[in-house]
């Protein structure tokens, strides 16, 4: 039997909760503990990764959607300090 390769959890955010936290799904996050899979947030061109250890212990608020603007079902927003690893494109067009 064959491995399946092993996706990552890749989300892009058009915005920061004040100016410095990225907003998750809990659903999303709780998936990604449960496959040991990275998070990778994405947001103008700059990227931070998550580990499932990062997505346990770096969770800073949390706040619950009693009634969503999309969707029907309540959720919660986990809150992480934006710190992003690298670059999706090099913003001065050299490498």
């Amino acid at each position: 039997m064959k491995k399946q390769k092993q996706i990552k959890m890749k989300r892009q955010i058009l915005k920061l909760h004040d100016k410095k936290y990225a907003n998750l799904l809990d659903d999303r996050v709780k998936e990604c503990i449960q496959k040991n899979e990275n998070y990778e947030v994405e947001y103008r061109g700059k990227v931070m990764v998550l580990t499932p250890e990062d997505l346990k212990t770096k969770c800073l608020s949390r706040k619950y959607i009693e009634k969503p603007k999309y969707g029907e079902k309540p959720y919660h927003l986990l809150s992480y300090l934006w710190e992003p690893t690298k670059t999706t494109k090099d913003e001065k067009g050299t490498d």
